[in-house]
């Protein structure tokens, strides 16, 4: 109480009544309107996760007549709101966000680039490119001190100005140790949760994981590594690995609902996919931490252009995976991308192809220690959670 905040990032559309809200009160202490809606721009950032509005719900004046309006003191705002409805009584709320904020940004290169915004005069929007990253909770605890003690990144949690040079300190023994210590919590997670027969999942210790943990959504693809089930489980038999598969569909998404179960009859069907592949039920934290944690190697597929950014596959660079990744989202903010990538016309044949090259890269020490520094080297200042918040500093002060 009695604490003015300096700045308001709104993180998504919604959020967009709270700027609304501090509107209001800037009008009831007196201000115009326009010097009122001045001052907020000044201190207001809208951060978008979605590349284009067209998914986005809309709102009918009736509803923000309902809800909003009650709530709202000043009558020239009510006006202004009921100026921004279109023909039909429309509104989306990214439009009233991105009218309201001084400041707009993307999460990746890439999605600034390509987000597809427009303002109530028809002005298309530019947003700034600042990438999302991750909070330390995501890495292993063992793996964040050996960055730290390594001087790998510095006491502010950042890349060091040096860091590539001292990932040179990386040797195979305490990389092989940690990997152990993250298996053991992921086997920890994995004899409490059910798999898609209602039981504890149990991977062999010398086996190599593969995970796909992300929301289902057709753009994500669970559904390419199902191509070709016979090359699938050609490659999870002859390498010793498993591949665990996790995350939901919207509640309304009945086309990925019938997908998922489609993928799992597959999987019912073939003897070996049926011993080597998991679906985990109830998606969520723990099972997405104890995955970054203790799987060997991450898919993240998306269909070119359609990913804003993702952050699963930071979650698992920084906790010594390698990463098997179409070039989208974040993943394109190095190009070329520092991983295995999917890419060309047969892209199933490409993400099979990898799977093969990471269980031979997982095998060898040399080859796994090139990899690690490759990807490290390149993305440790992407997926860094500080590095995002300085970035989002910097954008209000460069006004």
């Amino acid at each position: 109480e009695g604490i003015e905040a300096l700045y308001m990032q709104l993180n998504e559309a919604p959020t967009v009544f709270a700027a609304i809200a501090r509107l209001d009160d800037l009008l009831r202490s007196g201000q115009s309107f326009e010097d009122a809606l001045k001052a907020l721009r000044s201190q207001l950032l809208y951060t978008n996760h979605t590349l284009v509005p067209a998914v986005e719900g809309e709102f009918t004046r009736a509803q923000f007549e309902h809800f909003a309006y009650p709530n709202i003191l000043n009558n020239e705002l009510k006006e202004w709101l009921n100026s921004l409805f279109n023909s039909e009584s429309k509104i989306k709320l990214s439009l009233l966000a991105v009218e309201l904020a001084g400041k707009k940004s993307g999460v990746s290169k890439l999605h600034a680039r390509v987000s597809d915004f427009y303002d109530h005069s028809g002005n298309k929007v530019k947003f700034d490119a600042i990438t999302n990253g991750i909070s330390r909770k995501w890495i292993l605890p063992g793996i964040e001190n050996f960055y730290h003690k390594n001087g790998i990144l510095n006491e502010t949690d950042l890349p060091s100005n040096d860091y590539k040079s001292r990932l040179n300190t990386l040797d195979m023994n305490t990389v092989r140790q940690l990997k152990k210590i993250g298996r053991a919590h992921l086997n920890h997670v994995l004899r409490r949760r059910k798999n898609q027969y209602n039981c504890p999942t149990t991977i062999p210790h010398d086996a190599i994981i593969f995970d796909f943990k992300r929301r289902f959504a057709s753009y994500k693809r669970p559904d390419l590594l199902f191509t070709d089930t016979n090359r699938l489980s050609n490659i999870l038999q002859s390498h010793n690995a498993h591949l665990i598969l996790t995350g939901k569909p919207h509640p309304n998404d009945e086309p990925m609902k019938h997908e998922l179960q489609r993928m799992l009859t597959l999987t019912h069907n073939d003897p070996i996919l049926r011993q080597r592949v998991h679906y985990l039920q109830d998606y969520d934290e723990e099972i997405g931490q104890a995955l970054a944690f203790g799987a060997d190697c991450a898919l993240n597929v998306p269909v070119v252009g359609e990913e804003a950014c993702g952050t699963s596959w930071m979650k698992d660079i920084a906790n010594l995976k390698l990463l098997i990744s179409t070039p989208d989202g974040g993943v394109a903010d190095v190009q070329p991308i520092a991983c295995l990538e999917v890419s060309g016309k047969n892209e199933a044949e490409s993400l099979y192809y990898n799977m093969e090259q990471a269980s031979a890269i997982l095998r060898c020490d040399s080859a796994y220690r090139r990899e690690l520094i490759r990807s490290l080297g390149a993305y440790l200042p992407i997926i860094s959670g500080p590095r995002m918040m300085a970035k989002y500093l910097q954008l209000f002060a460069n006004k």
